[in-house]
């Protein structure tokens, strides 16, 4: 499987994660050729517990590693357009980033929540429309 073998591979003394990204799948559009060097810098703008906000500036394409939980339900863009988040080093979240100067927004919006608020926001109009309903039949009840 992927993962044992992604786990054998940061076993190896001679691994320096710094020169290649273990993705547990290829980006969209393959993955950036290797760099031989830092392939640019990244800087924190707002980080919360479910975004975090990032200034990349690549010299060349490259694969931005958030050293974060992955967890599915995370998204991203970059410089606004929805990107693809792979887990990097089997636990972490990374994108692919374009040359130059980006923006990258990570946003986690579970489906799972997303399904339990509609229910949510379903439960309550019912609940509304029942009470509404016994407030007129208490009405008309009333001489």
């Amino acid at each position: 499987p992927p993962a044992e073998a992604a786990f054998e591979r940061l076993k190896d003394p001679s691994f320096n994660p710094a020169d290649t990204v273990i993705l547990e799948w290829a980006p969209a559009g393959g993955a950036p050729a290797p760099f031989p060097e830092i392939p640019g810098t990244v800087t924190v703008t707002d980080y919360g517990c479910n975004h975090v906000r990032l200034e990349a500036d690549a010299r060349a394409e490259a694969m931005l590693v958030l050293a974060d939980a992955y967890f599915p339900g995370w998204e991203a863009r970059v410089n606004g357009e929805r990107a693809e988040v792979i887990p990097a080093y089997h636990c972490f979240r990374a994108v692919k980033v374009p040359a130059g100067k980006s923006g990258v927004v990570f946003e986690y919006r579970p489906k799972s929540l997303r399904f339990g608020l509609a229910v949510s926001a379903a439960a309550l109009l019912l609940c509304g429309a029942w009470a509404l309903r016994e407030l007129r039949r208490r009405r008309r009840a009333t001489p």
